[in-house]
């Protein structure tokens, strides 16, 4: 039998964000079933870590967190901590100083914003472009610039980073445009890790469908939409005048099926 590959996951995987997380969870998970070795890559940064809890306790800035609603905050932010831990992890190395990761057949980058230049704490880190990475072989698995636009397009030492990768794959068409130009050939666009491995995020017992929805401050054509989608498919989503605001998700991806 062939040997299982030890693949190293390099994503988002401490962002106190739920999204964040189950895309880190499916897509290591995913692997691991699937009899590789893999493990999440555990970049650790003081900066990082601060602006997360920062951002996690004050999600309404610049508006201050309700008295009531900041126990509340702080127990999410904890349960989010606890979930870390217990994700398959490598021994922890320095975000910015990365030499003390462990050598891997393959470090596979993304899901989520991965290659975002805007990202407010993330944006430029030069890992995720493949830098430093003791791996004969890098790849991209639904990796996302984010809200860095095509138009804006990358730099040329980017551009050379990211001709070091074997193979990339994108979740959005703003990605495939930026690779596409960047490196004149079209990557592969797929499913983010939750829509790819479904069996790994737990689901309520239904015997009705069922569409999960994630994100905040849905304008109102665009709930409006959601719910006369959901009439047409027999799916049931929160009926009520605002969605909830920790769940976006199944209701694009399910329209195009």
């Amino acid at each position: 039998m062939t040997a299982p590959l030890k693949i190293g996951v390099l994503t988002f995987h401490r962002c106190i964000n739920y999204g964040s997380y189950w895309q880190a969870r499916c897509l290591v998970e995913g692997l691991r079933r699937r009899g590789q070795d893999a493990v999440l890559l555990d970049h650790r940064s003081g900066r990082v870590n601060r602006a997360e809890w920062r951002c996690a306790l004050t999600p309404h800035r610049p508006a201050p967190t309700r008295p009531s609603d900041r126990a509340a905050y702080a127990r999410k932010t904890r349960k989010f901590l606890h979930a870390f831990a217990a994700l398959p992890l490598s021994p922890p190395f320095s975000l910015d100083e990365p030499d003390a990761i462990e050598s891997c057949d393959l470090v596979l980058v993304g899901s989520d914003e991965v290659w975002n230049l805007r990202h407010p704490w993330y944006g430029g880190a030069r890992l995720f472009y493949g830098a430093g990475l003791p791996a004969p072989h890098l790849a991209a698995y639904a990796a996302s610039f984010g809200n860095h636009p095509a138009t804006d397009g990358l730099d040329e030492d980017l551009r050379n980073m990211l001709r070091r990768f074997d193979a990339i794959s994108v979740r959005d068409d703003n990605s495939r445009q930026l690779v596409c130009g960047s490196l004149g050939h079209e990557p592969e666009l797929v499913l983010d890790p939750c829509l790819q491995f479904p069996d790994i995020a737990a689901r309520p017992a239904s015997p009705d469908g069922f569409a999960v929805i994630y994100g905040h401050s849905f304008p109102g054509w665009f709930q409006t939409n959601v719910r006369a989608w959901a009439r047409r498919n027999h799916m049931a989503v929160p009926d009520r005048g605002r969605l909830h605001p920790d769940v976006w998700a199944a209701y694009r991806a399910a329209d195009r099926r």
